[in-house]
Order: structure tokens, then sequence, then C-alpha cells
């Protein structure tokens, strides 16, 4: 599945924009997604949109890379996803550190 997926991800060097709205993603599918890119990264889109399993477990990974200098991410989307309290403070720790996103997009 999706460890598949980051390693796809690491070795795509060219991919830019990568659309995985609607697949069931939950949290463990989104730590093997982030190792993949963790490793080498050239998305700038990723839409992670209405895979509500994700929560703020998994927002936690994925914050802790949108702060290293690895992530070239210019457009993020969340939209769908219910992270509650605990999902958005993981969200925020990430941003602030962010030097690349320039569009976030989610809903309460």
């Amino acid at each position: 599945g999706l460890r598949s997926l980051g390693t796809l991800v690491q070795r795509a060097t060219r991919l830019k924009s990568l659309c995985l709205c609607n697949n069931a993603i939950n949290d463990e599918g989104l730590e093997c997604l982030v190792e993949g890119m963790t490793q080498h990264c050239s998305l700038t889109d990723l839409d992670l949109s209405n895979n509500h399993s994700i929560t703020a477990e998994g927002l936690r990974t994925l914050s802790a890379f949108i702060q290293s200098d690895i992530c070239c991410l210019k457009v993020l989307w969340l939209r769908g996803i219910n992270f509650g309290d605990d999902g958005a403070v993981a969200l925020a720790d990430g941003l602030m550190a962010n030097k690349s996103l320039i569009d976030l997009k989610f809903d309460s």
C-alpha cells in the first residue's frame, strides 16, 4: 500500500503534484508516505483531503516533515479531515517552522 507509495515518492524526482484524496489513508499510511517524502521529495502540491482516518497522531508526523528543510510543499490540502484541537496544535507547530508552504486548505 502506502509503503510502496512512499518508496515511489522517493524515486519520482519529477513528481510535483500528488492527489490522494478519498483513499482511506490512516495515520500509519500517512507515516509511510512521510517517510518516503523525507528521503527525497520534489512534491509541491499534496492533497490528503477526505481521508477521515487521519488523526492528530498522523498530523504530528506530517508536522515534523513540514518543519524540515527538505519540505518543498507549496500547497497542502487537508479538507474533510476532522483532526480536532490536538491536530490543529500539531499542524500549527509544523507551520511555524515551515519555509515553503504558501497555501493550506482545510475546513472545520
